[in-house]
């Protein structure tokens, strides 16, 4: 049943309620901030802080065409399957040029906030040697498990790999 209708007389107009609470003009804003936490989130493995948020949002609004690359679902509700579409064949397609360039971005925002620098900087431990060691190798078998995934996935829905549409709907 439509409200719409009956609240045309009062002069209120209702919006979705996936834009928020807050009346805005559009809701790339806010599809951005969605596409930073998911990408970040994937980069940190943790929630990103709220800085790291407000400077990738920042670097697509003056650098780039301020629209959101439009993420899957999926990949919305679970970051970790990011790791499908971020493998050599998937970055070769022309049309992934920009998901490309907005990992790197993340990754270099990541990189230079502080709050995650034990992330990329590592903390030293007392077996730090054997660890490393073990970290590399978990490492290099998750890779192959994940490029011998996307790579299936790749040649059995390849429509869901190109990321060039938008989501203002």
């Amino acid at each position: 049943m439509s409200r719409c209708y009956d609240l045309r007389p009062y002069r209120l107009a209702l919006h979705a309620l996936t834009c928020g609470s807050a009346v805005s003009k559009s809701r790339t804003r806010r599809a951005l901030i969605e596409e930073a936490n998911t990408i970040l989130k994937f980069i940190l493995k943790a929630p990103p802080s709220s800085s790291s948020l407000k400077l990738y949002v920042r670097a697509i609004q003056s650098l780039r065409d301020y629209k959101p690359i439009g993420l899957p679902a999926i990949t919305i509700r679970w970051p970790l399957l990011i790791a499908l579409f971020d493998t050599a064949q998937i970055r070769r397609l022309v049309e992934n040029n920009e998901f490309c360039w907005r990992m790197q971005a993340a990754v270099r925002i990541a990189e230079a906030s502080g709050s995650h620098q034990k992330r990329f900087l590592g903390t030293p431990t007392k077996y730090r040697f054997f660890r490393s060691c073990l970290g590399i190798l978990l490492a290099l078998s998750l890779d192959s498990v994940w490029q011998l995934i996307s790579s299936i996935l790749f040649y059995l829905y390849p429509k869901y790999f190109s990321l060039n549409k938008t989501s203002d709907e």
